[in-house]
């Protein structure tokens, strides 16, 4: 039973109440669902009793749990016996795993909760199978895939039997196949666990949830698109505000005073009009906003005859790999996980260099030899874990950082960004390591548009994001185009390509399989 939940996280404004008499009823498959960065991840910190321990938060109200006789609550009191029997997979796969090995990982719950030699052996060749991972028991964690490491966050989860499980979006870098192969594993278990599940895109497993919370920011009202979705379901409706009763224009308004002193020191007080968003923005940035778009030249992405591995002893993971891109096109990739799509990627931004073969950037009026020397300059990429792209201590030090070398912002750009996509202002001041994995992922987006790169490569950007953040971040990449940027898109969200993409492609007998 969940009530009345407030979280005030330390040296932000970010404080969270959730108003919501909500019982979780035991053997039940329930759905955590609502925009990205409400607030669903934090609950399940909460109720896996490292909430405080990570953020250091303040925590008051209920969450009673029935442990056979009485109820704890376990705000107060988070009892040994309760974290014996919960497992919880996090949002980000990279974060969870602490062992050098794959079956090292695979066990390392089960020796946590002293589970004897014999079931620990048969356990471990029960979902090493099950989660495809039986051949890789011996490989390097590091070495893994998002796609891999997901599928031995999850079999090293459901491998110790914990009663309740909480899952934070678990399929997200999982292909096709290995997704429906889990929630079928899901639904064999179904009536023996309580199963918590956050999800987006959560049509796949509607069969097998049993009610519903939707979680909503204030008095708004339910996107209208999830009630459709769930009609039949019994659900409630978590109400997440601030708990700061000071209208939202004056407390921007002293925030970015406060800020402006920060960051220009020799500058005099600013000020800003109330009811416009960007002109506060602006003002704060110390920026013209950009008032045409002048075409870029067309570059072209070439690769001929490449082979690629990792090391002299493994086999390629490409050969003969040949492709010729060009500005104004979206380039879809797909494939299962560890075929090698974010070696791709990384392969074109020149990350990585082919053993035979080459990929050349043709930049008109510049040297061959110097483009393919200094691809940084012209291609940039948004890595499937966002903290890789995060060199700064807060978010306004990652946007002013590129801001400043460009010295200039596309106002159309910065429309579609804020703040439907993502509210610049309020999370100015936060450290980009404490904002939710939705919002990581959209501040690297941003980073990545603010780099202003002729090439950009986007490993996975669909993940944890909710269905207006996806919409969003449809519009803007259609308004890059129109640019004449060349974007490639890794991803296992086939919707969303067909919706953006001129060609997807098929990574597929180590090399590129055209589809449509």
């Amino acid at each position: 039973m969940i009530k009345n939940i407030e979280v005030e996280y330390p040296q932000t404004f970010k404080k969270l109440k959730y108003e919501v008499d909500f019982p979780i009823f035991e053997k039940q498959v329930v759905l955590f669902t609502g925009r990205s960065g409400i607030g669903k991840s934090t609950l399940f910190l909460l109720l896996n009793g490292i909430l405080s321990k990570i953020y250091s938060c303040n925590i008051s109200g209920d969450v009673f749990y029935f442990n056979g006789n009485t109820y704890e609550n376990i705000i107060e009191n988070y009892p040994e016996n309760i974290k014996k029997r919960l497992g919880y997979l996090g949002q980000n796969p990279y974060t969870q795993i602490v062992n050098p090995r794959v079956i090292d990982e695979l066990v390392f719950g089960m020796e946590n909760h002293q589970f004897s030699k014999e079931e620990m052996n048969r356990n471990a060749v029960k979902f090493s199978n099950l989660f495809g991972l039986s051949y890789k028991l011996n490989d390097k964690t590091k070495t893994l895939s998002g796609g891999y490491c997901q599928r031995l966050n999850l079999a090293s989860i459901v491998s110790y039997e914990p009663d309740i499980i909480l899952l934070d979006e678990p399929v997200s870098f999982l292909d096709s196949n290995a997704a429906k192969s889990f929630y079928n594993t899901i639904k064999s278990i179904k009536g023996e666990k309580t199963i918590i599940i956050i999800e987006h895109l959560f049509e796949q497993i509607l069969d097998i949830v049993d009610n519903a919370l939707i979680f909503v920011n204030g008095d708004e009202k339910p996107d209208e698109k999830i009630i459709s979705i769930i009609k039949g379901k019994e659900y409630g409706i978590a109400r997440v505000s601030p708990e700061n009763k000071i209208s939202q224009i004056e407390r921007e308004k002293e925030y970015i005073q406060i800020e402006s002193k920060e960051v220009f020191e020799k500058d005099k007080e600013i000020n800003i009009k109330e009811n416009n968003i960007k002109e506060k923005l602006y003002s704060l940035l110390k920026i013209e906003p950009k008032r045409e778009i002048k075409e870029e030249i067309k570059i072209k992405l070439k690769a001929e005859n490449v082979f690629f591995r990792y090391n002299r002893n493994s086999e390629f993971i490409f050969e003969n790999l040949n492709f010729e891109f060009e500005s104004g096109q979206v380039i879809g990739i797909i494939g299962e996980n560890g075929c090698g799509k974010s070696t791709f990627l990384q392969l074109v931004s020149g990350i990585l260099k082919p053993e035979k073969g080459s990929v050349k950037i043709i930049y008109p009026n510049k040297k061959s030899n110097e483009s393919n020397k200094k691809t940084y300059k012209y291609v940039s990429i948004l890595f499937q874990n966002p903290e890789s792209s995060f060199f700064f201590p807060l978010v306004k030090d990652e946007i002013l950082h590129q801001i400043k070398k460009e010295k200039e912002i596309d106002e159309n750009l910065l429309e579609l960004i804020h703040p439907n996509f993502f509210d610049i202002v309020q999370n100015f001041n936060r450290s980009a390591f404490t904002l939710s994995e939705g919002e990581k992922r959209r501040l690297g987006f941003i980073i990545q548009l603010l780099m202003n790169r002729p090439i950009r490569l986007y490993d996975e950007p669909t993940y944890a994001q909710d269905y207006n953040r996806v919409e969003s971040m449809n519009k803007i990449m259609k308004y890059c185009k129109k640019q004449n940027i060349l974007q490639i898109i890794v991803s296992h969200d086939f919707d969303f390509l067909k919706t953006i993409c001129d060609r997807v492609y098929l990574i597929k007998n180590k090399g590129l399989e055209f589809l449509y």
